[in-house]
């Protein structure tokens, strides 16, 4: 076993801690984020100088996807006047299509 992946397993505690009080991850995440933190220190099989540095880089590295892939995003209903219908008449296309040049000649 390398020396990272040894300090990672006797520090999942101060990891877990890390994780909750320093970098956010919910309560009811942390013990998945830490054990991403093992995964990764595992597929990656680094041997580094400083097993400390790796393992912190590792950790906060697990914070960040953790919050890039939970952070909310916004969704707000498209208005019924705004969905195009497919069918058409041909009147409508071609105010459309003067909306859109109208709208792009301002611009």
């Amino acid at each position: 076993m390398n020396a990272v992946l040894q300090y990672a397993i006797d520090h999942q505690p101060k990891a877990r801690n890390l994780l909750y009080t320093c970098y956010g991850v919910a309560v009811d995440d942390v013990e998945d984020v830490a054990q991403t933190v093992l995964l990764a220190i595992l597929k990656a099989d680094p041997e580094p100088l400083n097993p400390k540095a790796y393992w912190s880089m590792a950790v906060r590295s697990a914070a960040m996807g953790y919050h890039r892939y939970r952070r909310p995003r916004s969704v707000e209903p498209m208005p019924e006047d705004g969905i195009s219908d497919a069918r058409q008449d041909p009147e409508t296309a071609v105010e459309c299509r003067e909306e859109i040049r109208r709208a792009w000649a301002e611009a």
